[in-house]
């Protein structure tokens, strides 16, 4: 059973690589394409709302998944998640913003009725492993895709003259390749046995975990959507070009990449206080993009985004595992996911009206946002010790 479990392990790693390369292509030149298409930075802002879509689906997928436990049922909903893969090289036949915001839509939607139970199956194969150490080495997998995406999309706008059909639809390989793997996955590791546990008692809304919740929620208010209000300030400042703007989404996820396993082996010997990190960098991420706007700058903040985006990845994901029972991970995954794609939405419908007004009152705003999530985590910590 073991050596089965490392098998799906592998190939869920090898999916979330290929889905990366997929949808964190396309989704680093979102922002510049609508503004290309002539979206309003209040239009492009919407990008956020499909992001709420997803992580809504994740509510939903984890109150399905709680009700009808079944270990079919749940390879099921990932394999039709990671389907969704192929609306992004479907852009590469729309011209039209309101069209691409549809396709977002349709991939989002798949992206969160596969995470939570994704989720629980990755809690349960890594728990040999040490929890922190799993959801590391499986996002560094993850961000090794990412980071490759970005960095095709930009070599074929590069060599194309800007051409964004031919950038989206060579993402049409791994995206299929994607969904080959999750089948195999499931035929390796086809019984997930905390489907079939009872609950133990360790319910989902507990105190420390509406804390974890609200300081995580907070993180989230105060940090920038890329597709949106990243990838349009840097495409609006005007001496930034379009392939560079990829290029700093690849710093971005390359530094994720970089981060997840060291941070997941501190989680996995510091425990609980190590999400005190996420607010840490996200805190000067908006000053750097938006006080004085230069490369330099740019690059900064795009590696202090990917930091930031590595502590979510691994650590609070790992958070929920060990804060929650078994039998209710789905549920838990679904509200952690939901309130922290709602914290998301939100930040990037505010940013972007925010930005309308100035982009200097974006620092404020998200300043105050992360210290008070680092209050409440570190309270958090101080209360499971």
């Amino acid at each position: 059973m073991l050596k089965k479990a490392i098998i799906a392990f592998i190939l869920l790693s090898i999916v979330s690589l290929l889905g990366d390369l997929t949808y964190e292509g396309g989704g680093s030149v979102l922002g510049s394409y609508l503004e290309y298409l002539g979206a309003s930075a209040i239009l492009t802002g919407l990008l956020g709302v499909t992001e709420l879509v997803s992580y809504a689906m994740r509510l939903v997928g984890g109150v399905i998944a709680t009700r009808y436990r079944s270990s079919a049922l749940y390879w099921g909903l990932t394999a039709l998640g990671y389907a969704s893969l192929l609306a992004i090289p479907a852009l590469a036949l729309t011209g039209n913003y309101a069209l691409v915001l549809l396709l977002i839509t349709i991939e989002r939607m798949g992206k969160g009725i596969r995470a939570p139970v994704r989720d629980v199956i990755l809690a349960e194969v890594t728990q040999g492993m040490g929890r922190g150490l799993g959801f590391g080495l499986h996002e560094l997998a993850d961000q090794i895709g990412a980071f490759a995406g970005p960095a095709v999309v930009a070599y074929m706008l590069y060599t194309s003259g800007g051409d964004y059909r031919a950038a989206f639809s060579v993402l049409a390989i791994p995206a299929v390749l994607a969904v080959a793997a999750v089948l195999s996955a499931a035929t390796m590791y086809p019984r997930i046995r905390s489907v079939e546990s009872k609950p133990t008692g360790k319910g989902v809304v507990t105190p420390q975990f509406r804390l974890f919740l609200a300081g995580a929620s907070l993180a989230m208010l105060g940090f920038p959507y890329w597709r949106s209000i990243v990838g349009y300030h840097m495409g609006a400042v005007g001496f930034v070009p379009d392939y560079m703007i990829s290029l700093f989404y690849t710093l971005a996820m390359g530094v994720d990449a970089a981060i997840a396993v060291p941070i997941g082996l501190l989680y996995d010997r510091k425990g609980i206080k190590v999400v005190a990190a996420a607010p840490i960098f996200a805190a000067p991420v908006t000053a750097f993009l938006f006080l004085q706007p230069s490369i330099e700058n740019f690059a900064i903040a795009s590696a202090l985004w990917g930091a930031y985006m590595g502590v979510y990845e691994t650590v609070l994901r790992a958070s929920v595992a060990d804060l929650i029972d078994p039998a209710s991970r789905a549920w838990a995954y679904g509200i952690f996911s939901f309130m922290l794609g709602a914290s998301w939405m939100a930040s990037s419908l505010i940013m972007s009206a925010l930005y309308q007004l100035s982009p200097h009152l974006i620092v404020p705003y998200s300043l105050a946002c992360e210290v008070a999530s680092l209050v409440i985590l570190l309270r958090l910590a101080q209360a499971k010790r």
